[in-house]
């Protein structure tokens, strides 16, 4: 066993050898590898472990449309906690947008991101939008409250008195 001083140092001469041939590449993990010369896409290249979970990666699905959807819901709440600068609020906007965009088949998430939208709407005073949103989160899912509560709030401001009071009760009958 080699102690930590003989390690540093030997690096360290290493590196201050601007002469040095680098490393064979067989020695670099894969991610490394620099590709100069011919024989770096070799057999004993192509069948090297790391090189073959790079390749791996590489081929892997795609996240599912819900994934996705969930990713940006997320994205859209952070977004959401610096609410007071309205300019975060539109990019929630685009981020509930992009994950109803992404036609996810769950409709109690599609739900929350139009709500979620929604919310951001009513804090732009873009109240058609909101209670265009809010109306749809119920759709999709009438369990939603905060659906209803924001429908409601968006129609209130648009001064559509009874359908605020419609959605209020049909919220209510949720509670």
């Amino acid at each position: 066993a080699t102690s930590l001083d003989a390690q540093i140092h030997a690096h360290a001469k290493h590196t201050d050898d601007a002469d040095a041939p680098p490393p064979p590449p067989d020695t670099l993990p894969a991610l490394f590898w620099s590709g100069d010369g011919d024989d770096w896409m070799d057999d004993a290249h192509m069948n090297n472990p790391e090189f073959a979970a790079l390749k791996a990666m590489l081929a892997e699905d795609p996240a599912s449309p819900c994934e996705l959807a969930e990713m940006h819901k997320n994205k859209g709440n952070q977004s959401m906690k610096y609410k007071h600068n309205l300019m975060y609020a539109r990019y929630a906007v685009e981020h509930y947008t992009t994950g109803i965009l992404v036609a996810c088949d769950d409709a109690g998430l599609n739900s929350i991101l139009h709500s979620n939208r929604a919310y951001a709407g009513l804090l732009l005073k873009n109240y058609r939008k909101a209670y265009e949103d809010g109306v749809k989160a119920v759709e999709l899912d009438a369990r939603n409250v905060k659906g209803w509560y924001r429908a409601a709030k968006a129609a209130l401001s648009l001064e559509k008195f009874e359908e605020c009071a419609r959605l209020c009760v049909a919220g209510l009958d949720v509670e």
